[in-house]
């Protein structure tokens, strides 16, 4: 079977991204991870519709909505025929139920005759995206973050970390911010608007004393136009959602909740003591929130101070898209389809016909 052939699929809280296995490319599908529901069918009006987000917080909570995502994707995206269907390279997030598994490969294998299907963890593609096999991944997305140390290709999860919440908290605190202002002018700002001014001017300041100096002394404001011709200015909130990853309390979590570097450390030294150099070596800093403007280098910057030594964050190669970082989960797939494909080490559909979904847990290495 050619690995060209193989559709990688990732499916986040935000977004699904998909495509044919060419990691010299974007994913050439990002979509919504998002459904209209209509409340009323007897009613046609657009006002009787509602969206609905089937995965949450990186897990599946509807599979049949999830798997209209999936039609419209496979079959009016990339363009499957009914009865000559492909195969299909699912990355799993962390700590995924071993029923969500097996309901994953029944649908695709008995809904979409898909011809064979391996599944990896998210963590573990994102680490072969960046060349590397052992490294420790902090991927940030749009429901939770993952801190996964992974050696020699595999995920492990008794050092592992998840934090629930990544940036659809983030634009929460942005619409809590702004409607706590004098008059609360802003107090109505719609979520999907105020996810869009996150984006562009989310901010993480240099340092901690750098980001309190910031707030004694203000900050520059932007503005941003919004979809109604109204103009907003953004000051100090835009350093507020950089600061979360360090400080979760202003979330309105504990105050003595660990930050990203803490916990990245904690991850990092969980691990066997002769593994802990490599991971330290090739950390890799991933995901739609993890491109965030100075993120990178604030990481760094402290996780160095703690750890026993060099810290150095693992980059694509120069070969691959600009986006990787972002997409890294799916451009590792991509990488790893060229290699249990076209060596057979997939679920084929006999496989599957043989022993059903149980199959899932003995042949894909997630």
């Amino acid at each position: 079977m050619s690995e060209s052939a193989v559709v990688v699929l990732d499916c986040g809280s935000h977004t699904v991204k998909a495509g044919y296995a060419l990691p010299e490319q974007d994913p050439y599908v990002v979509t919504p991870s998002a459904v209209r529901v209509v409340e009323d069918e007897a009613c046609e009006s657009t006002d009787n519709e509602s969206l609905s987000c089937p995965i949450r917080r990186g897990l599946v909570e509807d599979w049949e909505q999830v798997e209209s995502i999936w039609h419209y994707i496979f079959y009016e995206e990339l363009g499957w025929v009914y009865g000559d269907e492909g195969s299909v390279l699912y990355t799993e997030p962390l700590f995924t139920p071993r029923k969500s598994r097996e309901n994953l490969s029944q649908i695709l294998f008995e809904t979409f005759n898909v011809q064979g299907l391996y599944v990896q963890d998210q963590s573990v593609c994102s680490l072969y995206a960046m060349g590397r096999l052992t490294g420790c991944v902090v991927d940030i997305g749009h429901g939770r973050y993952d801190i996964v140390p992974v050696h020699e290709g595999l995920a492990l999860s008794p050092a592992s970390r998840r934090m629930p919440y990544a940036g659809e908290d983030l634009t929460t605190l942005l619409q809590r911010l702004l409607s706590e202002r004098p008059g609360g002018a802003a107090a109505q700002l719609d979520f999907a608007i105020a996810a869009t001014i996150k984006e562009a001017c989310i901010t993480v300041s240099e340092s901690q004393a750098k980001y309190e100096e910031s707030m004694r002394i203000g900050v520059e404001e932007e503005t941003h136009t919004l979809p109604d011709g109204n103009q907003i200015s953004i000051g100090s909130e835009r350093l507020d959602l950089g600061e979360v990853f360090f400080q979760p309390g202003l979330l309105g979590l504990d105050p003595n909740e660990a930050g990203i570097v803490d916990e990245t450390y904690s991850a990092i030294m969980a691990c066997q003591s002769e593994h802990r150099k490599s991971m330290f070596e090739s950390v890799v800093l991933c995901g739609g929130t993890g491109v965030t403007k100075g993120l990178d280098s604030r990481f760094q910057d402290e996780l160095n101070q703690l750890a026993p030594r060099p810290v150095s964050l693992a980059k694509p190669p120069e070969y691959l898209p600009e986006d990787t970082l972002k997409y890294s989960a799916w451009t590792g797939g991509a990488i790893l389809a060229k290699v249990v494909f076209p060596q057979n080490q997939f679920v084929t559909r006999f496989d599957y016909d043989e022993y059903g979904p149980m199959i899932m847990h003995k042949k894909c290495c997630a």
